[in-house]
């Protein structure tokens, strides 16, 4: 299913090999992972300091730390992450902010 030029279903996006990946070489405290309309499936990482949340917002720049998150999610302390969002996906308007 295709709508708004933006595959929504993780098989057509693998299928027409739009599927890509933002990563980083060194720990990030955000980043801008899609600067445009898109789903995110999955984010992973990993938290060497204290306890925190990730968040994710729909934005295609970094934003104000006022700004609210579409979701949010808690990290334990020193420990890998991982969250997926299933076969759909999440869809975000503007862009994927992490």
């Amino acid at each position: 299913m295709k709508s708004s030029g933006v595959y929504r279903n993780r098989r057509n996006i693998m299928r027409s090999k739009e599927l890509s990946y933002s990563d980083s070489a060194a720990y990030v405290a955000s980043q801008i992972a899609k600067a445009a309309p898109g789903s995110i499936f999955r984010i992973s990482g990993y938290n060497s300091g204290a306890a925190q949340f990730v968040q994710l917002l729909d934005a295609a720049t970094l934003l104000a730390d006022t700004a609210v998150p579409k979701i949010v999610f808690a990290v334990a302390a020193t420990s890998n992450f991982d969250f997926d969002f299933g076969e759909k996906g999440r869809f975000c308007e503007a862009g994927i902010v992490v």
